[in-house]
Formats: C-alpha cells, structure tokens, sequence
C-alpha cells in the first residue's frame, strides 16, 4: 500500500473546485500546512486535511451527498415543514410501549415549535442564516428571560437536525456556528440559609395544631421532611408509597414519579431508580405520621401523602400549594410579590449540599443518593460546598518566589512565615462560659495546654472532657465584641488549635468519650445507660467495648450481666419498636 504524504511545506497546486466545494492549501499552524475544504454555504464550518488524495476522496463523497438531497427536493421544504414532521416524530414516541418522551415533555415541545412557527414558519429552510436569528433572538431580549430564549434556541436546534435527519436540509446552521444569546442565566441555584430551615425545623417540632386535623398536618411535616432531608423532587414525593419505606433500615425507595400529564410513571433514567437513608428523628416523623394515618384509613397502605380520605394520591401542583402554605405560617414570604421566598426544589439543593458537606466531598456517593447520572453534574452544580475555609491559612504557608534564593555554602536561615491571625488576642479574650452539670468533674487536663494559649482554650477543653459536644461548646463561648455565629466561633477555634498544635476539638472529644465509657462500664452501668450519659449510640458503646476487650459484644454482655436464672438479652434500638406500628 503507498503511503499518503503530509504537506509540511506548500506544494503550489492551485486551487480547484469540486462541485460545491473549494479546495486550496493554506497556512494550519506553525511549520505546517493543510489542504482547506469551504462550501458555497457560508454557514457550513470549514475542514482541514492532510493531503490532496483524502480532501478529494470527501469532495467527491459530499457533492454525491448534496446531489441525492437535491433530487429529494431539499430546497423546497420550508420551517413548517420541517416542523410538523418533528412533532409526528415526537406524538409516535409518546405513544409507543417505552414511552421515551413523556406527554408533559410534548405538550412543551407543541407549544415552543408553534411560537417558532409563528416567527420562521413560511421561510425556506436553507435560507435561514445563523445572523437572521441571532438579530430575532435579540429583538426578544426584551420581552422574555435569558433562560427562556435558551430553551426556544434548543427547540429551534431540535427542529433543523430532525430536518437534517429527514433529508429536507443540508446542515445545521446552529451546529455550525456558535451564537451568543443576550442576557446571563443563572448556573447555581439558590439554597435557603440557615434561618429558613430553621423555621422550617421549628414548624416540624411544634405540637400539633387544634384547627388543623392530623392527617393533612402530619402530611405537611412529612413533605417537608422528604424535600429537606431526603432531596426527593416534587414528582417523587406525591408518588411515594408505604411499601417503598423499609420498615426495618429506615431506607426509602425511589422507583417512580408522578407527572402533570403522563401520571404515575418511572424515572426518566436508571439514575432515578435509588435508595435514600434516613436519620433516626426523620424515622421518627414518619411513625408519627403512621399513627394518623393509620387512624384516618385503618392501614398503612398506598401512598404516603393524600389530600383527603379514599384519594389515591397528591400530584406536583398539589405538592406547591401545600409548600406554599407551610412557607406562608412560617412567615417565609417576600413582601413585594407575597409569594414563597424559594420553592419547594430548593430544598432538593440544600439537602444536597449538606451531603456534599457532610461527607466530606463524596460526590459518588452523593450523586446515587440524588439520583444524578452522572457524577459530574453533581460536581458542577455543588462543587461550591466543598471549598476549603483554611484556603487562606494553606496559602500563607506557600513559599514566596519573590524571596531571594539561599546559595548552598552560605548558612541557611530558616523561612519565616507570619503565624495565622488568631482573633481575637489572647490578652483581650474574655470568656463567659455557663458549663452544664454532668456527672463526670474534670480535676486535670491530659493535654497540656502552653502558657501563650487564650484564657478560653482551657475552659473549652475541659468542657469537652465533661461530655460537652464541639457544637454546643462553640455556642457557650462569649468574646469580647460580641456573640459571634457557631461557624465564626469554629474557625477561631480551629486556628488557635491549630497554632498550638493541638487535635482538633473532634478528636479530642471522641477521645475523652470512649474512655469514659469505659471507665462507666468498668464501674457497672448498663450498655443502654452508657449511651444516654455519653449521648451516643449503643451501637458506638459496643464497638469501644469490642475494640477494647477484643471480644464479642454479646458475650461480654452475657458475662457481664449474668444474674442467676435471667440473662442480659441483646437491646433493641427504639426506631424498631416504634416502626412496627405500621
């Protein structure tokens, strides 16, 4: 076989046309030339190749191309043409058994194809330029939102490469060329701040209502639930049924949606099929809200959420009203429009991000819990969450190339980096702590703490020796200027940490609480009494008992426990006992 030469250096062939196309050489990159192909079209993108023998080879397969579409009748075919024959396209996969496009998604695609239809619908299809409708879309800036004439360009694009498909045009003058649309959309989305969920919080925990009956009321608290610690969307929330809890986990199945128009479907894609945990308090929420529903209806079967007695379930605008009047009791209301200050998907992104920020960054994990397909699109909607607070702190410590460079037989002189600012002063720090009385009294720290240490440092380490959490401890301290937030009080107590090399609060807390259990287990007292005086679990109680004595939890218990014909029995966690009600 003969090998094909590169041009490295012009070859002087001149150019010469082939049916539509122009081919000439001309200048590619430094050093190096390619054979340039150009259509009569000005709209169509130009290529580049090699050598001659390849550019000819598609010259030739094009004009074949251009021909067959021109006996089709390519030109002739105008916007409505091509229109209708993409929504019949689209009306056939509505109605076919997979049911790839849903009816609310045709309903969309009817009614942005007749607004378009309205504007282009007598031109011919290869008359359009990329310019005429970049000058339309400008004219429209004004009237309509920038993600609005995103989603009518999309639609204008769907309709010319459906034509493209069908033979009625040659190429897409939107794939072609770029077109810059007027006006900026917004890529993140809002997430409510923490006073928001805080009302949010407080309506779920208040006792319920005289005026209100139960079911509706604990139907209120459990869409609130779904939205803010689970992140289901609307859809998925009024098609959530009995049988897609695990009475045991806790664990809530997600394998179907309810639409405006298509009803109880599946989820558009594999992703949506998933598994979301839950909390001990929302497992509670949701025996309470077993407990009305199974007096209202007599068993816990069918949907979850129901408007009144004997309805078979809610749907996506039912979902937005109930939101609208938690938010209204809640007081979340903007004055000028009376209207709910975000909505109820919002509370989809601030789940997720308390994920992204839970977990450290598990943006797999993440992703499977809200059902993304890919990882990516979590990265790029959520990647905010996982920004560095000590981003500041890491950069100090960069060495500075503006620093003159140490010659080897010259004394080294140690690079001095200016400590992190710990505010406030350690000579101006005051502290007024209210330490809660427990049973353990903290006589002598086993850290030691430096003498350049603030006053506060010794005050908050013994209060996390007491059993005191690192939350609650930031809430006690009191500084000079003032009641800061948790979070402001964290990042202070982080640096000074940090700058005496200490663990971190968290650490050291875990560290103190697992040898209390201990020394309370050795003194007597029960698993389930360990747990409430540590404010742990009884599943971390037996893991510390397990690790430290290298025994079976179970046996050491039985040991333990023994008194003559009865024998300690395994206890069991208090959601068990609770769900069983259902």
């Amino acid at each position: 076989m003969k090998r094909v030469r590169t041009i490295t250096k012009p070859t002087g062939r001149k150019p010469m046309r082939l049916g539509a196309i122009l081919l000439k050489e001309v200048p590619y990159k430094a050093d190096d030339w390619r054979v340039q192909a150009t259509w009569r079209d000005p709209d169509r993108k130009k290529k580049w190749f090699n050598n001659w023998r390849h550019a000819e080879e598609f010259a030739a397969k094009e004009n074949k191309r251009l021909d067959e579409l021109k006996e089709k009748g390519a030109g002739r075919y105008t916007v409505n043409d091509a229109a209708e024959s993409f929504l019949t396209r689209c009306r056939q996969r509505a109605k076919s058994k997979d049911k790839t496009l849903g009816l609310g998604t045709l309903n969309r695609y009817e009614k942005g194809v007749g607004f378009l239809c309205d504007k282009f619908g007598n031109r011919k299809l290869h008359a359009i330029s990329t310019r005429e409708i970049e000058d339309c879309f400008h004219e429209w800036s004004g009237k309509y939102a920038a993600s609005t004439l995103r989603g009518m360009l999309m639609m204008l694009s769907m309709v010319f490469d459906h034509a493209v498909l069908r033979g009625m045009l040659n190429a897409n003058p939107l794939r072609t060329q770029k077109m810059k649309l007027p006006g900026k959309i917004k890529k993140r989305a809002d997430i409510p701040d923490r006073s928001d969920l805080e009302a949010l919080r407080k309506y779920i925990n208040q006792p319920k209502p005289i005026f209100n009956k139960g079911l509706k009321w604990s139907c209120l608290k459990v869409l609130l639930l779904l939205g803010a610690s689970c992140g289901m969307r609307a859809g998925e929330v009024a098609a959530l049924r009995w049988d897609s809890i695990d009475r045991d986990t806790g664990e809530i199945e997600v394998k179907e949606s309810i639409g405006k128009y298509d009803g109880r479907k599946p989820p558009k894609t594999e992703a949506g099929y998933r598994k979301i945990p839950t909390t001990l308090r929302a497992r509670e929420i949701l025996d309470d809200h077993a407990k009305f529903y199974k007096q209202t209806e007599g068993k816990c079967v069918g949907p979850v959420l129901k408007i009144r007695k004997g309805s078979d379930h809610l749907d996506a605008r039912t979902i937005s009203l109930w939101f609208t009047e938690v938010m209204s009791e809640c007081g979340l209301i903007k004055p000028d429009t009376k209207r709910p200050k975000f909505t109820f998907h919002a509370l989809r992104h601030w789940c997720a991000s308390h994920w992204m920020k839970a977990t450290g960054g598990d943006v797999h994990q993440v992703a499977k819990w809200l059902g993304h397909k890919n990882a990516s699109m979590t990265l790029d909607i959520y990647g905010h969450c996982l920004d560095d607070p000590e981003a500041r702190e890491k950069f100090l410590r960069i060495p500075d190339w503006l620093d003159p460079i140490v010659e080897i037989d010259a004394p080294s002189r140690p690079l001095t980096i200016p400590p992190p600012i710990a505010l406030p002063a350690p000579e101006k720090a005051t502290m007024n702590v209210a330490v809660p009385v427990v049973d353990v009294e903290v006589e002598k720290l086993p850290v030691d703490v430096p003498s350049t240490a603030a006053p506060w440092v010794e005050p908050f380490l013994k209060m996390l020796a007491r059993g005191t959490g690192p939350i609650e401890a930031y809430s006690l301290i009191e500084f000079e200027k003032g009641r800061r937030s948790i979070e402001g009080a964290q990042h202070i107590v982080l640096a000074e940490f940090k700058r005496l090399g200490l663990p971190t609060p968290r650490t050291l807390y875990g560290r103190w609480r697992d040898e209390r259990i201990l020394r309370l287990y050795e003194q007597g007292h029960q698993v389930l009494e360990i747990a409430r005086m540590t404010d742990c679990t009884d599943g971390h109680v037996y893991a510390v008992l397990k690790s430290r004595h290298k025994v079976a939890p179970l046996k050491l218990l039985k040991h333990k426990y023994k008194r003559g014909p009865t024998v300690f029995k395994e206890p069991q966690s208090e959601h068990k006992t609770q769900l069983k009600l259902w």
